[in-house]
């Protein structure tokens, strides 16, 4: 009797064991799971980074004129092999790569096809461009509408000329085909 009392505990015993087995086995499937899609998007990745990586390489070598003397150099015309880095006409690559020129100029005017495809920054403090600030708060103070009014006709200015070369980009792709 001792024995089969013996045999029943670790028959129960056994059977515990098993189904803590189990309920480890099932709750592993789906980490089975997890783990085979974390790796895939892993493949993913890294057939992105490959062809990052090859774009960046072939931007770099396409765009070896643009060194560091040239970037720094900017007069008031651009080079036209800039064109289609300026009007982003080229494979996406990574939301982070930025080209920065810079000019030497006091205060650089630039035509409106410049100005509406790239941002111009002017980190320079001169006396007319200290006048031009002083003028804008002068009116944002006397005659606030009209400032708000200019900036705002000057937005949609930017706003219509993009709209517009998306347009004749559209029509251009729509004729060709």
């Amino acid at each position: 009797m001792q024995t089969k009392q013996t045999y029943q505990t670790d028959y129960n015993a056994l059977l515990k064991r098993r189904n803590d087995a189990n309920t480890l086995i099932s709750g592993l499937t789906g980490e089975k799971i997890r783990w085979n899609e974390q790796n895939k998007a892993f493949e993913l990745s890294i057939e992105k980074l490959i062809g990052n990586t090859i774009l960046v390489t072939a931007f770099l070598s396409y765009c070896a004129p643009f060194n560091q003397d040239f970037r720094q150099n900017v007069e008031e015309e651009f080079d036209p092999i800039l064109d289609p880095i300026l009007a982003k006409n080229f494979s996406k690559l990574d939301r982070t790569l930025r080209l920065y020129i810079t000019t030497n100029l006091a205060n650089p005017t630039y035509p409106p096809e410049i100005c509406a495809r790239v941002s111009v920054i002017d980190f320079t403090v001169t006396q007319r461009g200290l006048e031009h600030q002083l003028l804008s708060l002068a009116i944002a103070n006397e005659r606030n509408e009209r400032e708000r009014e200019r900036v705002k006709l000057a937005r949609e200015t930017t706003k219509n000329k993009r709209m517009l070369k998306e347009l004749e980009d559209n029509l251009l792709i729509k004729l060709t085909t």
